[in-house]
């Protein structure tokens, strides 16, 4: 299947009975309404953020329709390990900005932990901190 059938059919199954349109799947995926529109009618993305954003939506399916993966230093990773981390990551992203703390502060780290073991991944504190 070519990625303009099979984003166009993904669109027909995310909008269902609904009169939802491009922009709202647009908003969806997290691209812009020209980005989605570009995709329907044949232009493969390339964009590393855009493909990481297909990727957190639909998974490692993209990259068996001519979708190049982007270099990344997770992609020597299992599929479902780099899910997970990305997911992890969106969220720790999503709870920083929501509750207005930095990286540096103790109460991110204590967050960034507890949602890391919640996707699976166990903390360990060491001696020799790399951060140290």
């Amino acid at each position: 299947m070519e990625f303009k059938d099979w984003i166009n059919k993904k669109f027909v199954e995310w909008r269902g009975e609904t009169r939802l349109g491009v922009t709202d799947f647009a908003n969806y995926i997290g691209v812009s309404q020209s980005t989605m529109s570009s995709w329907m009618v044949g232009v493969i993305p390339k964009a590393p953020h855009n493909v990481l954003k297909l990727a957190d939506k639909y998974g490692d399916e993209i990259y068996d329709l001519g979708i190049p993966m982007p270099e990344s230093p997770l992609s020597t990773f299992p599929p479902g390990i780099r899910r997970r981390l990305r997911t992890a990551q969106k969220e720790i992203e999503t709870l920083l900005r929501e509750r207005n703390l930095t990286g540096d502060s103790p109460d991110a780290e204590r967050l960034a932990i507890e949602i890391m073991e919640k996707h699976g991944f166990k903390y360990t504190e060491t001696e020799q901190s790399p951060d140290t």
